[in-house]
This record gives structure tokens, C-alpha cells and sequence, in this order.
């Protein structure tokens, strides 16, 4: 089964649309306090700069590329530069629930701020997750990268290049963090144009033929369960 919206937060506003980056209202607040009461929350930057951390701390400026996530219970601030940010949210388990600051606990979680520039980045030389000359790379971001368990990560394309990520039967969710790229699969009678922030989600096996077509890297951050593979 194949299916594809776009989900896109820009300040503190999430919206979702139809294969493309919506156009949402940009909150004129610059930050947002929070305490989440969902078991954890994580992030990926697609687009501007975002601040998340706790209320006291020093403005850390995420670029697009960059990954966050946040335990239950901690309070902490979610801000957006000047000129906007936009990221994609993603939860453990739904809903998506809040508690004021006074409610704040510990629940024995940390969070991790992972700025884009300090991913590492692994090649076919490295991992049997890729293969080919394309030159396709991909970095582990969480969980375990095994048959049957939950775990993210990065897949990056270089411009012109064209990618097929195979599911093996893997539940898998995608996102476009940066650049744009032509998308397909067999469920779809044309190939899709994608922009920063489209989703793509499939089950069963399915293999996504994604060609990068901009000038720069495509980023996609892959939420599976299971293994995949990524090839020319």
C-alpha cells in the first residue's frame, strides 16, 4: 500500500496537504514553550533556522539538516529565526498533547540537539544499507537497525543522481528534508514532483525510484521499521 501528504511545521503551526509544501500562516510569535506529554518527540530542520531547547539556554540556530529530539516532560523552547523555519515533527505516539511549565518532570530522557554539519555520513563503502556508484550516502539517527524495530535515518542523494530505496516489506515513512526531487513508485501512474516537506509513506514492499533534480543534495529522512536498502 502506497500513500503521500505533505506535513510541514513553520513556527508552531502544522498543516498537511497533498504533494506539495503547503502554504501555512507563519505564527508571529518566534517562540514557543512547551512541556510534551507524549513518550518522545523528534525532529528534522528543512528549511531556515530553528532554536529547541530549554528556556535558560543560549540560542542554538539548527540549519536545514539537522535533527532534534525531545523527551516527555521537559520544558523547553521551540523558536524560528528572522526569515521563518520550517520542520517536520514526529512523534512517538499520537495525540499531540502539552502540559503547561509548572507541570514539568523528569523522566530520566535527554534531549539531543544534532546540528547537520556534525551527521556522519556513511557511503556503500561503509554499510550494506547502499550500494552502487551513484553515490548515495546515509546516516543512523535512532533506534536499532534491524529486522523488525523502529529506528531513523538520513538518506542523501547528489544532485542529478537518481536513488531506489527497496522496503523489503518495512513500513516506512519519508520525508523530503532539503532539495527536490521527482518521486515514483509502482502504486503511481506518473512520477510526483517533491519540494522540502512533502511526505511519502508506504507498507508492504514497495521500492521508491527518486531521481535528486535541483542543484543541490536531496535529503530524505527515512522513519522505518525494519531494514531497507538504498541502490542506483
Amino acid at each position: 500500500m502506497f500513500k503521500s501528504l505533505a506535513a510541514v511545521l513553520t513556527g508552531v503551526v502544522l498543516a498537511t496537504s497533498a504533494y506539495a509544501t503547503p502554504n501555512v500562516e507563519v505564527v508571529t510569535r518566534d517562540d514557543f514553550e512547551l512541556i510534551p506529554l507524549n513518550p518522545l518527540r523528534r525532529a528534522v530542520v528543512s528549511d531556515g533556522v530553528v532554536h529547541n531547547d530549554d528556556p535558560t539556554a543560549a540560542m542554538f540556530w539548527m540549519e536545514p539538516g539537522s535533527f532534534w529530539t525531545q523527551p516527555a516532560g521537559e520544558t523547553h523552547i521551540t523558536a524560528v529565526g528572522p526569515g521563518g523555519g520550517l520542520a517536520f515533527l514526529e512523534i512517538e505516539s499520537g495525540p499531540y498533547l502539552v502540559r503547561p511549565s509548572e507541570e514539568a518532570f523528569d523522566n530520566g530522557e535527554r534531549p539531543i540537539n544534532n546540528e547537520a554539519r556534525n551527521i556522519i555520513w556513511l557511503t556503500a563503502n561503509d554499510t550494506t544499507w547502499v550500494t552502487g556508484e551513484a553515490g548515495a550516502e546515509m546516516a543512523f539517527l535512532w533506534g536499532e537497525p534491524r529486522d523488525g524495530v523502529r529506528n531513523g535515518s538520513f538518506v542523501r542523494i547528489p544532485p542529478g543522481a537518481a536513488a531506489r530505496l527497496d522496503t523489503g516489506g518495512t513500513p516506512l515513512k519519508l520525508v523530503l528534508a532539503k532539495g527536490e526531487l521527482t518521486h515514483t513508485a509502482q502504486d503511481l501512474s506518473t512520477a510526483q514532483n517533491l519540494t522540502a516537506g512533502s511526505y511519502v509513506g508506504s507498507e508492504g514492499e514497495v521500492s521508491h525510484d527518486m531521481t535528486c533534480t535541483g542543484a543541490t543534495p536531496c535529503l530524505v529522512y527515512v522513519s522505518a521499521t525494519g531494514t531497507y536498502r538504498v541502490s542506483d
